[in-house]
């Protein structure tokens, strides 16, 4: 976790600093980069705040605007304003008088939230039947092309278990979506801040941590991958459907597919489904990727040898079936 002795703190310990301001203290969670802020977690400070100051309700959608790339290491403030006579409120947000991000919420009471969505999860094994994406890693022959999954396994915020790998480490062949399960990790439940932890904060976060994987799977189609590098997102939408029972240290499937992708632009389509088969929140995110300049190409090229031809694909089968022989292979059972 880059090194940070307790960064959960910073999500799980909202201060109310006046009547319509919350402020959240540093140590923050980094995002593709160490030094800058992770907007899953800013979003899921929105979403503490709108609870510390609306005890009695709980969210039913959100949207935060990424302005400004924020730090770790500075206090983080969250002005709220209700819209006079509507369970809506405006936010600003802000680190040293800097503001970073906006924000839009809807709160009410659980009664109202768009409970009946028309999404349905797949008929997918049990997370540990499947191996993680730090050992899928670990497994590949062939040095994959772009830098985000290392960084993600190395981040250590989340255990990530493909229901797919080859869809995420070889050219993928179709544009079925992507599923990933995550849990947040063993090192973030050993931190004392996490005896805070709820659930809406744990998946807000999940949504935030994957969203630029679909974007990546599209380039490598295209044979792209190498002129861009890793990005940050420009937008988050989200809307609840579920919010009982959210396990904090569970299993989330997180399942995207990215439609939209125009140059170095792109919007993610997601939802993420509990062990229950609930489907907890769809939302929807734009993001960007960065673009790499002309004359790194010739220096940072990596030349990739992919997955096409069934001997490689036996290869890295068998590296897999060994590590997931001795996982459990029940099918999951939906509610």
């Amino acid at each position: 976790m880059h090194g940070q002795k307790s960064s959960l703190s910073s999500i799980f310990s909202p201060i109310r600093a006046c009547e319509n301001r919350v402020r959240f203290d540093p140590p923050h969670l980094g995002g593709s980069k160490a030094d800058r802020l992770f907007g899953g977690q800013t979003t899921a400070q929105v979403a503490q705040a709108v609870k510390l100051l609306n005890p009695e309700c709980c969210v039913h959608t959100i949207k935060v605007n990424f302005v400004a790339p924020g730090n770790i290491t500075t206090s983080l403030t969250i002005d709220l304003d209700r819209v006079p006579e509507t369970q809506f409120v405006h936010g600003h947000v802000f680190q040293d008088k800097r503001e970073i991000a906006t924000c839009k919420v809807r709160y009410g009471g659980v009664d109202d939230l768009l409970d009946a969505p028309v999404y349905q999860m797949e008929n997918v094994r049990s997370p540990l039947s499947y191996a993680t994406l730090e050992e899928l890693l670990r497994t590949t022959e062939e040095r994959h092309p772009w830098r985000l999954l290392t960084l993600l396994v190395k981040n250590g915020f989340f255990e990530m278990r493909p229901v797919d790998g080859d869809h995420i480490l070889s050219v993928p062949m179709d544009r079925k979506a992507l599923q990933v399960w995550c849990r947040i990790s063993e090192a973030c439940r050993g931190d004392e801040a996490f005896a805070k932890a709820d659930g809406v904060s744990i998946v807000l976060m999940i949504s935030d941590y994957l969203v630029a994987i679909p974007a990546h799977i599209n380039l490598l189609q295209y044979h792209q991958e190498h002129e861009f590098g890793i990005g940050a997102s420009l937008n988050h939408m989200v809307t609840f459907h579920e919010v009982s029972n959210l396990d904090p240290a569970g299993w989330y499937l997180y399942q995207a597919n990215c439609a939209v992708h125009s140059y170095n632009r792109y919007i993610i389509d997601a939802q993420i489904f509990d062990t229950r088969g609930r489907c907890v929140l769809s939302s929807v995110q734009e993001g960007y990727l960065r673009r790499i300049l002309e004359s790194q190409l010739s220096v940072n090229r990596v030349d990739v040898l992919y997955f096409t031809n069934k001997k490689s694909s036996d290869r890295m089968g068998t590296a897999r079936s060994q590590i997931c022989e001795e996982k459990a292979q029940t099918s999951l059972r939906i509610a």
